[in-house]
Order: structure tokens, then sequence, then C-alpha cells
């Protein structure tokens, strides 16, 4: 009975083994990342930084015309930093949509069968930070440009390099970036995981900060306008 039943337990052995080994297989075998799932969201963050460059451009305008006309009033500038802001503004709206199409694909493929895998959620934040980056530069430029207004101010001379500096590197990372966001869309890529949900709250994380960045400049722009309205700054 012992030889039998040794025989037995030997040939139960050999037939879960090619099962354990597939399932180790199959684990460690990288799949491919998708490029759609990669190239909708990083063309959302590409066209923030498109228009923060053209945002910059147009703000360096109203510089070159600041010094020009060394008598040029609060209404004249004001106008035009609103009139700068366009660009960036709609690139966001458009961004938003993009981002919103980005979402509902990630959320199609956490919950439907594919044969790829969704990038990493780091991938989401990376690309999300080179989008803002452009941004955040525009913003700040714009504000020290709007102190200058300000009564305890000493002037333009005093944070005039400090303003080309952010709208140069503005429009320099805007480039960059979108340089960088398409090679890491079309690169292949292979992961061992399969993240399901967490690329979609990467997702929504940096769509919510594409939306308090149009609510920002769309306040700006209101607050500028009306400061074109009124010729007096508003501190």
């Amino acid at each position: 009975m012992a030889p039998r039943y040794r025989a037995n337990r030997l040939y139960q052995e050999d037939k879960q083994l090619p099962f354990s080994i597939l399932s180790t297989d199959q684990d460690s075998t990288p799949s491919k990342v998708s490029v759609v799932a990669r190239l909708i969201p990083a063309a959302s963050y590409a066209i923030p930084a498109v228009g923060s460059a053209a945002s910059a451009l147009l703000v360096f305008g109203v510089m070159r015309a600041m010094r020009l006309a060394a008598s040029t009033g609060v209404a004249a500038v004001a106008a035009g930093l609103a009139e700068a802001n366009i660009p960036v503004l709609i690139a966001l709206y458009l961004a938003i949509l993009c981002g919103v199409a980005g979402i509902v694909v990630a959320v199609i493929r956490s919950i439907a069968p594919t044969t790829t895998v969704s990038p990493s959620p780091w991938f989401f934040a990376v690309g999300g930070g080179l989008a803002l980056i452009p941004v955040v530069l525009l913003w700040e430029a714009e504000s020290e440009l709007i102190q200058v207004f300000s009564p305890s101010s000493t002037g333009l001379a005093s944070t005039a390099s400090t303003i080309q500096l952010l709208l140069t590197l503005t429009m320099i990372l805007a480039p960059v970036s979108l340089l960088l966001l398409l090679a890491g869309s079309v690169w292949p890529l292979t992961s061992f995981s399969k993240p399901k949900w967490r690329p979609v709250v990467a997702l929504i994380a940096v769509e919510l900060a594409m939306i308090v960045a149009v609510i920002a400049f769309q306040t700006r722009i209101a607050w500028l306008n009306q400061i074109a309205v009124e010729g007096r700054f508003l501190g």
C-alpha cells in the first residue's frame, strides 16, 4: 500500500506543478502600456503649456508698451493683461475637456478587459506637473507686474528683471513640456503591475488642479477688467 500511496502523491504533485509555473510566468511577464491611455491625458496637459507661452508673449508686449509710454495708465495695463490671459484661459478650458475624455477612457479600461495596461499614476502626476509649471510661472510674472501699480511699489525698473525671467522660463518650459509629454505618450513602455483605479484617481486630481487654475485666471481677468473700467488700482 505504501508504494502505491507514494506513487499517487507524486502523480498529483506533477499535475499541479505546470499550473504553478504557468501562474508565475504570467505574473512576471510585462504587459504593454496603452498608448491611447497616455496620449489623451498628455494632450490635455500640453494645451495649457502652449497657452501659457502665448500669454507670456502677450505680457511681454504689455511690458514693452509700458516702457515706450512712460505715462501708461493703470487702466491700459489692466486691459492689456486681461487680454493677455485669454490664450491661457482658453487652453485651460480645452485641457479640462480633454481631461474628462481621459478620465472616461481610464474608467472604461478599469472595468473592461484589455490587452494592455493603464499607465502608472506617476505618469499623470508628472505630466500634470509639467503642464502646470508654465501656468504657475505665468501667474507669478503677472502678479509681479500687477504689484507695480500698488501704492507701495517702487516702479517697474525694480522688478522688470524678475518678470522677464519668469516670462522667459514660461516660454522655454512650454515647448520642453510639450516634447516630454509627446515622447512619454508614444514611447513603447511595459509594466509588471496592472493598476485599475489608481490612474483614475490621479487623473481626477490633475483635473481638479486644472479647474482651480481656470477659476484663478477667470477671477483675475474679471478683476483686471474692473480696474480697466474704473481706472484705478483695486488692492
